[in-house]
């Protein structure tokens, strides 16, 4: 809706997930004025920062099947390493992406 009727917030977020952009921004500008951030190192902060931002995005509808294919294929992709690391007869340890699951 709101990039049918070309919005201010639509034009400021690029007509791109709008209401979830405009959503998230907003619970981000409130945590930050009440203090909720206030003893995190900034490394940290913008990890939490990123990771908020990641989550509220996600729950665009328009975005869900991009969504559901990426994670099927990380599923099928790790099945398939475990897979092939099993046939292979690795001692039970599991091959990793360095990346945590």
């Amino acid at each position: 809706f709101q990039c049918s009727v070309e919005s201010k917030a639509a034009q400021i977020y690029n007509y791109r997930s709008v209401l979830e952009n405009l959503s998230v921004s907003q619970a981000l500008q409130l945590a930050e004025t009440v203090g909720v951030f206030d003893n995190l190192a900034s490394k940290r902060l913008l990890r939490l920062r990123g990771l908020m931002v990641d989550l509220v995005l996600a729950t665009d509808v328009s975005l869900h099947f991009d969504i559901l294919e990426k994670f099927e294929s990380t599923v099928y992709a790790r099945r398939k390493i475990v897979t092939v690391s099993s046939a292979a007869g690795s001692s039970g340890r599991r091959h990793t992406t360095g990346r945590r699951p």
